[in-house]
Order: structure tokens, then C-alpha cells, then sequence
């Protein structure tokens, strides 16, 4: 996903991101999505990938929840050298069975039994502190 920040976002603030989730599977045990993001301003490249950064989190998933939307916290990310008009490019994954860790194997009754996770969107959130810029391109 890309995100470009608003014109009116305080750069000094953080960024919040998060997830709207659907546990599918009447089950429990905790669902791993693992992430990894960077920051592109304009007029700089794209990082490589050991450039980006990654991390983890885990959802604790009981049988009550199921068809109920869900929050799945990402996380707050702190700018550095971002500016309006900077894009924030986030990769999310449930890596599963592949991670000892993931263990919301709980099957759905119908369609792909595995998928027992739906992912409505995502969110970002930031602060803001203005109107806007002059500039439709600005540099700091």
C-alpha cells in the first residue's frame, strides 16, 4: 500500500497505522502479520530492501470474534526527514503455517477454509497542523 502524506500533516508527529480485520473461524489463537515499510520524498529513490523497516505483530483471536471487525494494531512510526507529499509504502503478510508462531489454524466452515482472516482496509492517521502548503510540491 502507498500512503502520501497530507499537505496539512505536522511532520513533527508520528504516523499511526492499523488494520480492520474479520476473524472468519470460530477458534482461537493468535494471527502474526508481519510488516515492513519505507519512506520515499520526492525527488529520492526508492530504498532497497534491507533500507526498509520491518517488524511484527500478533492478534490474540477467541471464538467470539468471529465475523466481528476487529482493530489490528501496526504501530506508530516516527518521520525523520519527511515532508508533505512524502509517500509512506508499507508491505503486510500473515506469513501462517510457515511461523510456529502464528497459531490461529483454526478452518472456516465455508469458501477457502485456510482464509480465516479478512482484511477490510487499512488506516493511517497522522496529526495535523495546518491548512495546507503554498506550494503544491514542498521541500524543507
Amino acid at each position: 500500500m502507498t500512503y502520501q502524506m497530507s499537505h496539512q500533516w505536522d511532520t513533527a508527529t508520528p504516523v499511526s497505522l492499523h488494520a480492520h480485520i474479520i476473524p472468519m473461524a470460530s477458534g482461537s489463537g493468535a494471527a502474526k502479520f508481519d510488516f515492513a515499510y519505507a519512506w520515499i520524498n520526492v525527488g529520492s529513490e526508492m530504498p532497497a530492501a534491507n533500507g526498509w523497516t520491518s517488524g511484527s505483530v500478533t492478534f490474540n483471536v477467541t471464538p467470539d470474534m468471529q465475523y466481528k471487525q476487529k482493530i489490528l494494531s501496526i504501530g506508530s512510526i516516527t518521520p525523520t526527514t519527511q515532508v508533505e507529499s512524502s509517500i509512506l509504502v508499507l508491505k503486510v503478510e500473515r506469513p501462517g503455517s510457515s511461523d510456529a508462531t502464528d497459531t490461529y489454524t483454526t478452518s472456516k466452515d465455508h469458501g477457502t477454509v485456510s482464509a480465516n482472516i479478512g482484511v477490510l482496509s487499512f488506516d493511517l492517521h497522522y496529526q495535523k497542523s495546518k491548512a495546507g502548503t503554498v506550494s503544491p510540491y514542498p521541500e524543507h
